[in-house]
């Protein structure tokens, strides 16, 4: 008996498998799809435009996500919003959607919409028409998870233009007030970047003394992590000439010693503050002396 119905279990899942992929074959559905979106966008397949309805329908859930207040709704609300942009995503190309124009539109009004439709966009269409998207959503006025959503797909498809961007949103824009982009930046995307621009712009961020300091932080943290051992001696030169913040100083400093513990001993050494003048730094490195068992 148990057999018997362990193989119609096995029967119907392949069933279901089956019809999906005749569902994402026919309808060239975006890949990551899901039972829901499939749901959606066969409810609404006898519509003229199907593709256009369900864009309008993801608006009025954005509505929803942005009056309601408490979490779980905002969560639940996010859910059909992606659910619905996947389902339009699904009629591409029998209706297709001009994915840039609606990003555009969406953007201001109903960001997290921009977002998803961003998504679907970098999945369906080629890497020039994707690249165009990018260039015109990359400005310092945009919504932060959109152009985070851009720098990401961008540092997938070509380094070289994504690191230039990175390097101009982080050196030379000038910050929104309390917009926290650039430790976002770092924490929702560059630091899953593995590749030797990514670490080299993580060095120049590490080093920069007018660096948010949360940003630099993490810069810190991701190359020690790397095990760039070159960096020893920038992070020395940080210890060094950090004056106002004391987290970083301590920071560059236990990245000495994870990357070159001689270099780094060598500071315990010669560079220790005077009690009188720096209670605190003498007592981190002085703590730091007696576990390296330096007199």
């Amino acid at each position: 008996m148990q057999t018997s119905y362990q193989f119609r279990s096995i029967f119907a899942l392949t069933l279901l498998l089956i019809a999906g992929a005749t569902f994402a074959c026919s309808k060239s559905v975006t890949p990551f799809i899901t039972k829901t979106s499939e749901d959606i966008a066969l409810s609404v397949e006898n519509d003229d435009n199907p593709a256009e309805l369900l864009v309008e329908h993801s608006r009025s859930l954005a509505v929803r996500y942005r009056t309601v207040s408490d979490h779980k709704s905002r969560g639940l609300a996010l859910i059909e919003i992606r659910n619905n942009v996947r389902a339009a995503a699904s009629y591409h190309p029998t209706h297709p959607l001009n994915w840039g124009n609606l990003i555009q539109e969406d953007k201001k009004e109903h960001p997290e919409l921009a977002v998803e439709e961003f998504l679907c966009a970098d999945h369906l269409l080629d890497e020039a028409a994707i690249k165009t998207i990018i260039r015109q959503q990359d400005l310092r006025t945009n919504p932060i998870p959109l152009r985070i959503a851009c720098h990401r797909t961008l540092w997938r498809i070509d380094e070289q233009e994504a690191y230039a961007r990175a390097r101009n949103l982080m050196f030379r824009e000038k910050p929104r007030a309390g917009d926290a982009l650039r430790p976002r930046y770092l924490e929702e995307m560059l630091l899953d970047v593995q590749s030797e621009l990514a670490t080299e712009l993580l060095l120049a961020i590490a080093a920069d003394e007018s660096m948010e300091s949360r940003a630099r932080s993490l810069a810190i943290s991701a190359i020690v992590e790397r095990n760039m051992v070159e960096a020893a001696p920038i992070f020395e030169s940080v210890f060094d000439t950090e004056a106002t913040n004391f987290l970083i100083r301590k920071e560059a400093l236990l990245a000495v010693l994870a990357l070159d513990e001689q270099r780094g001993k060598a500071i315990l050494i010669n560079k220790m503050p005077q009690r009188t003048t720096d209670i605190g730094l003498f007592t981190f490195m002085d703590r730091l002396r007696q576990k390296y068992n330096i007199e």
